[in-house]
């Protein structure tokens, strides 16, 4: 029992940093409007970037699709 407690406690603790990056992606991913999953973090990120510009500043090409994002 206190073993299998040990392990679980071991699993969560490393577990916690990807589930936490994998809430950030999907935060960043609401705040923009798309939906999780749809984009990588660079992605996201580049979106976000791009968002905060202006003309063709805003413009970003992801995987040869032209985004807008201040459409």
């Amino acid at each position: 029992m206190k073993r299998t407690l040990i392990a679980a406690a071991t699993v969560l603790t490393l577990a916690s940093p990807a589930l936490a990056m994998n809430g950030g992606a999907a935060q960043l991913a609401a705040e923009l409007g798309v939906a999780p999953g749809q984009f990588t973090l660079a992605q996201l990120v580049q979106l976000k970037n791009a968002s905060e510009k202006s003309g063709n500043d805003a413009v970003v090409v992801i995987d040869g699709v032209r985004i807008d994002t201040q459409m």
